[in-house]
């Protein structure tokens, strides 16, 4: 018990010095995601996405593959999933701009690929 208590004191007194996160969240707009759909359309930003895709591909075939700590790979390749469906949700691309997010060997819609 006495143990716990110290780690309890240092993690209040780390918290103090460096808290988690901010305490307001940034607001995004409709030209926050506007822009960031505009990006997308680029060359540059069809790039991203397929290299998004790809490493998502790899993170969960490593994670089927994985002889040990399936576990943690299987969560890495899903925390991954869900940062690039975050991403892509708050540009709204295959929503509202009209992007047809198709990717460049054709196979998959990248907005029914992201959008929850």
């Amino acid at each position: 018990m006495k143990h716990f208590i110290t780690r309890l004191k240092l993690a209040l007194l780390f918290s103090r010095h460096w808290p988690l996160c901010s305490p307001e969240e940034p607001e995004w707009t409709k030209a926050d995601s506007a822009e960031l759909a505009r990006y997308f359309k680029t060359t540059s930003g069809q790039k991203l996405m397929e290299l998004m895709r790809h490493k998502e591909q790899q993170t969960n075939s490593s994670a089927v593959l994985a002889q040990t700590r399936r576990d943690y790979t299987c969560g890495w390749a899903s925390g991954l999933r869900g940062a690039f469906a975050w991403i892509y949700t708050l540009s709204q691309a295959g929503i509202e701009s009209g992007y047809s997010g198709k990717s460049s060997d054709g196979d998959e819609d990248m907005a029914d690929r992201y959008t929850p």
